[in-house]
């Protein structure tokens, strides 16, 4: 929907005295719940709270499906500021590529929470109730780098190792790695591209 649209429809949806009793009495930790409303309204007025009053909201859903489609329809109202967090991967051979996409959606969410931003985690019922990586915990395996940062290249990619990376010889996808001396390519698990890593000696020369 065209943001002229929706910014008029929003307008119209103000005037209403039942959504503005429901975002005047939103508070930090609020459950909203709807009942007989459609899902699309449900979306609608997610994306009016989120335009009207920024914060982060958790859309919740009966199952994994519908949480999937209605990020997807979020996703047209609220552009990136829609996270979809998936129920954890069934790890078999047959599923093992579709697997890793998931759990790079999920690290993507992770990652997500370590910031300000406001944004939309939508998931299903079953999801929440599963008990999940601590914030904190999450914070501790999670590091940077920058040039000139100090790394012995060896203990680099032990580290990668133990976070689940893959050693390569050529890097073409998420959660692997690849040294060859004193480079290393990498491509971040939440991450759109691979990085090449430059090292003099221990001290990080270039990232590229």
């Amino acid at each position: 929907m065209k943001e002229e649209s929706m910014e008029l429809l929003y307008q119209n949806l103000l005037k209403v005295e039942t959504i503005q009793t429901i975002l005047n009495n939103l508070t930090p930790g609020e459950i909203i719940n709807l009942s007989n409303v459609n899902n699309s309204f449900k979306e609608v007025l997610t994306g009016l709270i989120v335009s009207q009053q920024p914060r982060r909201v958790l859309y919740v859903t009966a199952t994994d499906y519908q949480a999937q489609k209605t990020a997807e329809n979020l996703e047209r109202l609220l552009g990136d500021q829609v996270l979809y967090f998936p129920a954890e991967p069934i790890h078999d051979y047959f599923a093992d590529v579709h697997s890793q996409e998931i759990n790079h959606q999920r690290l993507r969410v992770f990652e997500k929470l370590l910031s300000d931003d406001h944004f939309v985690v939508v998931m299903g019922a079953e999801t929440l109730l599963k008990k999940q990586m601590p914030r904190e915990r999450f914070k501790e395996l999670s590091f940077s780098l920058a040039v000139e940062d100090s790394w012995d290249p060896v203990e680099l990619t032990k580290r990668l190792y133990e976070l689940g990376y893959e050693s390569v010889s050529q890097v073409e996808a998420r959660g692997q790695f690849a040294r060859r001396g004193g480079i290393i390519d990498v491509f971040s698990t939440t991450g759109g591209e691979a990085y090449r890593i430059d090292f003099f000696g221990d001290t990080i020369e270039s990232l590229r």
